[in-house]
């Protein structure tokens, strides 16, 4: 096997925002990694707070000599624009993903990297363990990550695996299979669904991130929704499926299209169609209009969403 081979040039994005408590110790971790061939991708998303300076103060204090390539948007993107326009700086064969307040193992890039070339570079997204982490940098235990290599694409319709999306490495052919919607609240389960449809989706048994509790990037968007009601998060919730049901649609169409999964994801299309229209619509006829037009969504589901509908 060729030098090149055994050493596969990688990239870590770190994805950043309002994360000046943590930023400092995230990056720390990845100049720290104990593999060679590695290059280090920070996208900031136009951070309200100081995260930037700080990211800037901690390259300052470097000595190393690994490739930073670092970047802040002009504008707020969302996690799925910010992670697209830090790929788009990458160079690497394989990434990693990071966020700003998680914190990675040492030698994460290279065990990850090992059990990639011990499977015969098959693998296309590889997820590992993790140490589930206090805000304050307690570490409680170990979470583990589903066995995603027994995963098939049925099993997924009817429920999803477990794990986490900043543990992930990925081949560059995976994120490139298609364009992420940058509406998308997240973009991990969409990629464990492509690698789960390839047959190429791995879990690696060893925790090698700890993932903070209560951090910006776990929280997302359910910071700005915490105070409005739950009929409002209903809705949120329901656009937020809309947009990522659309994405797996439109992946599978890339890869291919199994009767019964395509089926199970309309249905599910259709469901959340439902909800959002009802709890968008402002009056007690529409809202009755709108639970008989979808008289193929199972009745049950279409009676829970009228109850909240109907909330104040």
């Amino acid at each position: 096997m060729s030098l090149k081979l055994n050493k596969p040039l990688v990239s870590i994005v770190l994805i950043t925002y309002n994360q000046e408590c943590y930023v400092a110790e995230a990056l720390k971790s990845l100049l720290g990694q104990d593999y060679e061939n590695l290059e280090i991708v920070i996208s900031d998303d136009c951070s309200s707070d100081a995260t930037y300076n700080v990211l800037i103060d901690t390259l300052r204090e470097y000595q190393g000599g690994k490739k930073v390539i670092i970047n802040k948007n002009s504008q707020n993107l969302g996690i799925v624009g910010n992670l697209t326009k830090a790929f788009q700086l990458t160079g690497g064969d394989l990434i990693f993903m990071a966020a700003g307040d998680d914190v990675s193992i040492f030698n994460r890039c290279t065990l990850s990297v090992s059990k990639w070339l011990e499977g015969g570079m098959k693998y296309d997204l590889i997820a590992s363990d993790a140490y589930d982490m206090l805000e304050n940098g307690h570490v409680l235990g170990v979470k583990e990550t589903e066995n995603l290599e027994d995963w098939s694409i049925e099993r997924w319709v009817s429920k999803r695996p477990f794990f986490y999306g900043a543990s992930f490495m990925m081949t560059r052919r995976l994120f490139s299979l298609n364009v992420l919607n940058t509406k998308l609240q997240y973009e991990d389960q969409c990629l464990v669904f492509r690698a789960v449809m390839l047959g190429t989706a791995c879990r690696l048994r060893l925790p090698l991130i700890k993932h903070r509790r209560g951090g910006i990037s776990q929280q997302g968007v359910n910071l700005t929704i915490s105070k409005i009601s739950r009929k409002h998060k209903i809705l949120m919730g329901s656009l937020n499926a809309i947009n990522e049901v659309n994405q797996m649609i439109s992946d599978s169409n890339k890869i291919f299209m199994d009767s019964k999964v395509e089926i199970a994801l309309r249905g599910r299309l259709r469901i959340n169609l439902y909800a959002s229209e009802i709890l968008s619509e402002m009056f007690l006829i529409e809202k009755f209009k709108v639970f008989f037009k979808y008289s193929d969504v199972d009745i049950f589901k279409r009676l829970r969403f009228l109850k909240y509908a109907l909330a104040s």
